[in-house]
This record gives structure tokens, C-alpha cells and sequence, in this order.
């Protein structure tokens, strides 16, 4: 609401007073006198930004492997409630399994053998 306000009382005169301004209209106060230019850096990241962006969205997104896994299996051990009412641990809830999708590989770097 404050920032309209600023806005519209900008419209009404170009020229602002600056010793009326406040933190907050330094904030969003672009001078159209001396406007802020972006540098070369910032230009070269927009355009590496929207390259990537643009690779991003031609790849499909990936398929799910298995739509039937419950999705409240939580990687933590289960209990279950016997016949006479005791409580029995789940011993299949005890080992993750992992998939090969979900699977992380990781690389092995040996020592030195970064150079040449």
C-alpha cells in the first residue's frame, strides 16, 4: 500500500524532493535523470539463467517408476497389532529398500589422480 502510494505521488511531480525521502521510497526510487544500467556480468547471467531455463523446459520430466508405493511409507520402524492385542515390531520395516533409480552413485576419487 505504502509502495502505491509512493508510486502515484511520483507520477504526479518528476521532480521528487530528496530531502523528503524516506529508507523506504530509496528502496524503489529510480531516478529517470540517472537510471541504474545493468553490467556486463548481470546481462551475461540473465542470458545463461534463460539458456538454462529453456533447457530445463525441453526435457520431459521424468517418469514415475512405481506409482504403487504407498505414499506413507515412512523410513521408520513399524509396529503392528497382534491377534491377542500385543505389539509386534515389523521386521521388514527395519531394512530400506532402494531402488535403482533412487540410488546415488557416487564417484571415487583417488589421491593424485587429479594430476596429470
Amino acid at each position: 500500500r505504502r509502495q502505491d502510494m509512493s508510486r502515484r505521488t511520483w507520477w504526479r511531480r518528476k521532480e521528487v524532493k530528496r530531502n523528503a525521502l524516506t529508507m523506504y521510497d530509496l528502496i524503489f526510487y529510480n531516478p529517470t535523470t540517472n537510471p541504474i544500467i545493468p553490467d556486463q556480468d548481470e546481462i551475461n547471467a540473465k542470458e545463461a539463467n534463460a539458456k538454462e531455463e529453456a533447457e530445463r523446459n525441453a526435457k520431459p520430466p521424468p517418469s514415475e517408476e512405481k506409482a504403487d508405493d504407498p505414499p506413507a511409507a515412512a523410513p521408520v520402524p513399524q509396529i503392528k497389532l497382534g491377534p491377542n492385542g500385543e505389539i509386534i515390531l515389523d521386521e521388514s520395516s527395519l531394512v530400506i529398500k532402494q531402488s535403482d533409480a533412487n540410488r546415488k552413485v557416487s564417484s571415487v576419487v583417488r589421491e593424485g589422480s587429479w594430476a596429470g
